[in-house]
């Protein structure tokens, strides 16, 4: 219930951003955090001892997710809807009214507390966008654990007959380890589509390399079990590290949060390291340890997504012509050749904007960069996805159409010619209308043909063009490639 309800919320934000609202947009949003409240109240009593509080705890961290991913639920009607589902849940089951009360004011000072302090870290960015994102959210969290803790203080001696110091360590570690477990999961949970790609060589050393971190992970877990100790706890980490290099974020943060709820609750239960759940001190140093070890995994694969974005548009940057967006000279030519030895049919075009110098001379560089944007763009529309297109340098253009030859080609060649003449407008009114001349070779296939001699012949026939009166395709009989 509550991973279909993440899934159906946009990381964009809504228009209305006022915090308080009663709009029925708002009503609405107010409906979903009641509900996701709800549900992961009763998920974390199921897991609370009898005279202590949840060892497991998602509903703040819900709550947080939803406030961070979803501001206009932190509108007043969310919070007033938030609340209701806290106090509403604990009398259903029989707390006391003073019991609720405490324990409640607890869990909306942490949620409010973390929410303004990440919005004091990231403002309007969302947790994949933030840059940082790792240390703000535990900066976030950790001032929302603090200011629980302060509310807890009291509440533990209250209702527990505790010390206050007892009180506050052992609500800050129990909030800021759920904190560190759910959140990471619930912030970068989206929809994907991944499949393997049976077309690549090895699918199944493909499938295998993606299995293995995960087995991995399983396997610390087992090894952890068999010896135990305090050193097991850290069994699990290479094999964390292993999956924050192989998976997304998210799949990372998943992984992460499963093997911490099974640490989490085999310590709290006294199944694991023989901790007793009344050793309220163990238990709190316990907790932040592994919360500590959910999140190390997650900074870590924010850094690889951080630097693998990084790489490709660095592989972008190198391979594109930055003005049109295009492949430039030396990745098109490298392209184009390895595409035509292939023994596929092809049409190679050559093009040259008629009379460019003019439209620099009379309307400025400015006018001609947009004339260049404007024509990439047109031509971009008309190609197919095996089609490649390259900048050669000023207003030369080149163009390899896979899988045409014969009229075919000569079809294409046109359409491009008369998809250029679609008027250009600039800022101040001016309306230029430009035309193109095109060298056309075209190869039905077989034998691979030497790719430089094509691109030779190709600008041949585009000067012969330009000698012709321009805007107009020159070509040749369609013949093989040369045996």
């Amino acid at each position: 219930m509550i991973g279909n309800a993440f899934s159906m919320i946009p990381d964009t934000k809504p228009p209305d951003r006022r915090l308080l609202g009663f709009g029925r947009s708002n009503w609405q949003t107010a409906a979903i955090v009641a509900l996701c409240v709800t549900a992961s109240c009763l998920t974390g009593i199921i897991t609370r001892p009898p005279g202590f509080l949840a060892a497991l705890w998602p509903a703040n961290a819900v709550l947080l997710a939803l406030f961070m991913r979803l501001p206009s639920s932190a509108s007043l009607p969310g919070i007033l809807a938030a609340a209701a589902s806290y106090v509403l849940v604990d009398l259903y089951l029989g707390s006391s009214i003073a019991h609720t009360a405490l324990l409640n004011a607890g869990n909306m000072v942490s949620v409010l507390a973390s929410y303004f302090a990440w919005k004091a870290f990231a403002g309007d960015r969302s947790f994949l966008e933030a840059p940082n994102a790792a240390l703000g959210l535990i900066v976030a969290c950790g001032v929302g654990s603090a200011a629980a803790g302060l509310v807890g203080a009291p509440t533990d001696h209250i209702l527990f007959d505790g010390s206050y110091w007892r009180g506050w360590t052992y609500w800050f570690a129990t909030e800021f380890s759920n904190y560190m477990i759910f959140l990471p999961v619930l912030l970068t949970a989206r929809p994907t589509r991944r499949s393997l790609d049976w077309a690549r060589p090895d699918p199944m050393r493909q499938a295998c390399g993606h299995i293995a971190p995960a087995l991995a992970v399983l396997l610390s877990v087992i090894l952890s079990i068999a010896f135990e100790g305090p050193g097991a706890l850290a069994f699990p980490i290479p094999a964390l590290l292993w999956a924050a290099l192989t998976y997304s974020v998210s799949s990372t943060a998943l992984l992460a949060m499963l093997l911490s709820l099974w640490f989490g609750y085999s310590v709290s239960s006294g199944d694991f390291l023989g901790i007793a759940p009344t050793d309220q001190k163990a238990q709190a140093s316990l907790r932040l340890g592994i919360s500590l070890i959910a999140l190390f995994p997650v900074a870590l694969s924010l850094v690889m997504r951080d630097r693998n974005e990084l790489l490709a548009r660095l592989r972008h940057s190198a391979t594109h012509d930055a003005l049109t967006g295009v492949l430039n000279a030396e990745a098109f030519r490298s392209a184009a050749r390895a595409a035509m030895l292939t023994g596929r049919p092809f049409a190679f075009l050559a093009l040259d904007i008629d009379h460019f110098k003019q439209i620099n001379d009379r309307y400025g560089h400015a006018a001609g960069d947009l004339a260049l944007a404007s024509f990439a763009e047109a031509i971009g529309r008309e190609l197919g996805p095996d089609d490649l297109f390259g900048r050669l340098g000023g207003e030369e253009f080149a163009l390899l159409a896979t899988g045409r030859s014969g009229e075919q080609a000569d079809a294409f060649a046109e359409r491009i010619r008369q998809a250029i003449k679609a008027p250009v407008s600039f800022a101040d009114g001016v309306v230029l209308t430009m035309t193109v001349s095109i060298g056309l070779v075209a190869r039905q296939g077989g034998p691979a043909p030497s790719p430089d001699d094509v691109m030779t012949e190709a600008d041949l026939l585009l000067y012969q063009a330009k000698r012709n009166g321009r805007d107009r395709v020159e070509t040749q009989p369609d013949a093989p490639a040369p045996r």
